[in-house]
């Protein structure tokens, strides 16, 4: 049996650095279906649930043990002169991904989509309908299974020398991608843990934040680890993904962030997708030697033919702006075998899973801030 009833899925080692005074005692928070500030509010139990991973104790061991080592490199990095090492990079990537799988919001995401996809197929019954719980211990194992798939991933740490804060979410691991949000949604493709110009969001602080990046797509001047910001716009573009990939919840430890918060809110509310999938019901449309072609129908038409196929896709909110900082490599690679797989960075590509992947070369147009085009 768990030791802990009162688990959070934003763990309070995260948390403390944003509260008042940083002691883990009071947070303000900003509530998005509101959009209202709540100040100082007691941060116990802000983003936490009643044996939100079951009662495992092996379970909740290994994640206790995660979460120190996480507070211990945070401790680190946050004294004078830190230079970032590999082993800290490793440590933060795999923090990173596990609280990219880990909080109510990604459950609650996999519940959606699985259950979305069983009324597409038609299927009644509780023994197929998803739920948190599952969905929680399906994440772990996810997180357990391919906890290294963002080793390849460049990173570096970003101090804020603005004069607005780093926030958080109650969401806040944030994946995202420039190339597939600017350049190929008329593609009609979506991106996951395994492509091309993937980039990873943590605020660690209100002045820190690490950053991960595909740098065969990016180019980032850091030194020692580190790079810098000053402009406040480049600190905004940040916090607007904690504001777009958010719940319910952002969080801040500075009181005067309150009334920003709900102005900046306002300015983007429009750009959070109603869903974060969509489902696509096919049908056999016909066969050429080995190859089955398929077309998109409704479900209903789908599920009298008796026999279809599902892809689910995911959906990510596309920010309005992006630091300037994360530049765009004028000519960077990405690797493609001209299936489904989609772009895929170099690592992932060399597997061995599917059929050889060929090299691709981006071209830049326009500023950093336009985006992308396939060369």
């Amino acid at each position: 049996m768990a030791s802990n009833k009162n688990q959070h899925y934003v763990p309070r080692c995260y948390l403390r650095a944003f509260t008042e005074h940083g002691d883990g005692v009071r947070i303000n928070l900003f509530n998005t279906d509101r959009e209202r500030v709540i100040p100082l509010v007691s941060a116990r139990h802000q983003c936490s649930r009643d044996y939100f991973y079951g009662s495992d104790a092996e379970l909740e061991a290994a994640i206790q043990l995660l979460e120190r080592s996480y507070a211990e490199v945070l401790r680190h990095i946050t004294q004078n002169s830190y230079v970032l090492t590999d082993q800290d990079s490793d440590l933060l990537r795999r923090f990173w991904l596990f609280q990219y799988f880990r909080t109510e919001a990604a459950s609650q995401r996999s519940v959606e989509v699985l259950n979305a996809a069983t009324d597409a197929m038609g299927i009644s019954g509780a023994e197929y309908r998803a739920e948190i719980k599952r969905a929680v211990l399906h994440a772990m194992r996810a997180f357990a299974e391919h906890m290294d798939i963002m080793d390849d991933m460049s990173t570096c740490l970003v101090r804020n020398d603005s004069r607005t804060p780093f926030i958080k979410s109650d969401d806040p691991a944030i994946l995202s991608n420039r190339l597939y949000l600017e350049c190929l949604p008329r593609l009609g493709k979506s991106f996951g843990l395994r492509q091309s110009g993937n980039i990873m969001i943590l605020p660690l602080t209100p002045s820190i934040l690490f950053l991960g990046f595909d740098r065969n797509v990016y180019t980032v001047r850091d030194k020692k680890g580190w790079c810098s910001l000053k402009a406040t716009d480049d600190v905004r573009a940040y916090n607007q993904h904690q504001m777009l990939n958010s719940r319910a919840n952002l969080f801040f430890r500075e009181n005067h962030y309150g009334s920003e918060a709900g102005i900046e809110f306002a300015k983007i509310a429009d750009r959070r997708p109603p869903a974060r999938h969509r489902i696509h019901t096919m049908i056999l449309d016909r066969s050429e030697g080995d190859h089955n072609f398929y077309r998109v129908v409704e479900p209903e038409e789908a599920r009298e033919q008796g026999e279809m196929m599902v892809h689910m896709e995911a959906v990510y909110p596309a920010p309005p702006m992006w630091p300037m900082h994360l530049g765009v490599r004028p000519k960077g690679i990405v690797f493609t075998n001209g299936t489904g797989a989609g772009y895929l960075r170099r690592a992932e590509s060399r597997t061995g899973k599917e059929r050889a992947f060929r090299r691709v070369t981006l071209s830049l147009f326009g500023s950093t801030r336009s985006g992308f085009s396939l060369a």
